[in-house]
């Protein structure tokens, strides 16, 4: 039996939270497995699906170009002039069904991403659309923890985003779980309660609840879903971690609205996508 894992970093004011659990099958992904979505041809990929939807007449030139953007990264790694990191053709593997880019996994994230967007609307706080540029980076650091462990690669710092990694578990649950630390850390230290919605990261105390450190409980995976200033997300589950059976990324900024898409026309889409023959 795995212990429970928790690992945070904060590369300058950048923080990337991961969480790990006990091992396990998602119910998510047996549902989809019995509607023969794995059983797929391998050229249902996620890069295929992003071709998909930079061919629909019915989105913006903006929303068309992030799709062309997140489909060459999905394929060679390559983010604008940043280079494929060394690790990326051992790890992202398109034909497997438990890769994050499967039509299984894709279709495997969305009730993670409706359950994340109920929650925040739940606090009065806007809904998250959907970068398909943090979706593909989600998807990258979802399959780099294939090897072993669960760990950001921080490689791809793209527009601000804040990521958190849960294993082996129902991922939004497992970061809403640490609200329960951020009222231990307010009561710790009053003055932190102001920054439960926005982040401050030149307070010290305040890194430090998010982190856990220096005597604080770790919030941070909590604090990243409810903060209010973000306004895209992208998320991705991958089903072939060899100590937590699966692993669920997530990646948030307040960065690319413009471009991006509402959550409800990304699930047509990827319905559409399932649908359609080839």
């Amino acid at each position: 039996m795995k212990k429970k894992a928790l690992k945070l970093i904060l590369p300058a004011i950048l923080v990337l939270l991961s969480c790990g659990k006990l091992a396990g099958t998602p119910k998510v992904q047996a549902a989809v497995t019995t509607a023969n979505i794995s059983a797929m041809s391998p050229s249902k990929n996620a890069a295929n699906f992003m071709d998909f939807i930079a061919k629909k007449k019915s989105l913006t030139s903006a929303q068309k170009n992030e799709a062309k953007k997140a489909a060459k990264l999905l394929r060679t790694g390559k983010l604008g002039a940043t280079a494929a990191p060394s690790w990326f053709t051992t790890t992202v593997k398109f034909g497997s069904p438990d890769d994050a880019t499967s039509a299984a996994n894709i279709a495997a994230s969305l009730p993670n991403l409706t359950s994340l967007n109920q929650k925040r609307a739940k606090l009065g706080e806007k809904r998250l659309k959907i970068s398909l540029i943090s979706t593909a980076i989600s998807m990258i650091d979802s399959d780099y923890q294939k090897r072993g462990g669960l760990a950001h690669p921080q490689y791809y710092h793209y527009a601000g985003n804040l990521e958190n990694l849960a294993a082996g578990g129902n991922p939004v649950t497992m970061w809403l779980g640490e609200k329960a630390n951020w009222k231990w850390d307010v009561k710790k230290t009053p003055s932190l309660a102001r920054y439960q919605f926005a982040p401050n990261w030149s307070n010290k105390k305040y890194t430090h609840a998010v982190l856990g450190t220096n005597g604080y409980k770790t919030a941070g995976h909590y604090t990243n879903v409810v903060n209010k200033n973000h306004r895209v997300m992208g998320m991705a589950h991958m089903t072939q971690s060899p100590d937590y059976g699966y692993v669920d990324a997530y990646n948030a900024t307040n960065k690319g609205a413009k471009s991006a898409i509402t959550l409800t026309k990304y699930r047509a889409l990827v319905k559409q996508w399932l649908a359609k023959k080839g």
